[in-house]
């Protein structure tokens, strides 16, 4: 259990690699720049200034891969509001967003990343209400 701030995460991290080899990482973290509720995965790529994530990078010996949860953002400090608490209209918001999140842990645990990938793209379709990939041709589109 680590004993760190998550702005220094990368320690925890850099111990529990070295301790047990560990060579896929996945973190899970909130995101102010996507809207409330909104749920993004990807492999690798920046910090995207959020200092946790920083710290985790500063420290890995591998690519981190991400699930990011969008808590939105408002007027006031970023500091201050990452460390509010939800509103009950909040949380009504986030609970699919977080059930969906555990759903994809799941899947990522049973199987690989690329498993959690495709059941994230089905989530995607059907959250969207899209019957398609959304890609046309531009040939079609005439």
């Amino acid at each position: 259990m680590p004993n760190t701030y998550m702005n220094r995460s990368g320690i925890a991290l850099a111990e529990a690699q070295n301790r047990w080899k560990i060579n896929d990482v996945l973190a899970v973290y909130d995101d102010i720049e996507l809207p409330l509720g909104f749920i993004r995965i990807r492999s690798g790529g920046g910090d995207g200034g959020h200092n946790g994530m920083g710290s985790l990078l500063e420290y890995a010996t591998d690519e981190i891969r991400r699930i990011r949860i969008g808590i939105g953002r408002n007027d006031s400090s970023a500091r201050d509001y990452v460390l509010d608490t939800f509103s009950s209209e909040e949380e009504k918001l986030m609970k699919p967003a977080l059930d969906q999140v555990c759903k994809l842990l799941d899947v990522y645990v049973n199987s690989d990343f690329n498993a959690m990938l495709d059941e994230y793209s089905k989530h995607k379709q059907s959250y969207s209400g899209v019957t398609h990939s959304g890609i046309i041709c531009p040939k079609e589109d005439k």
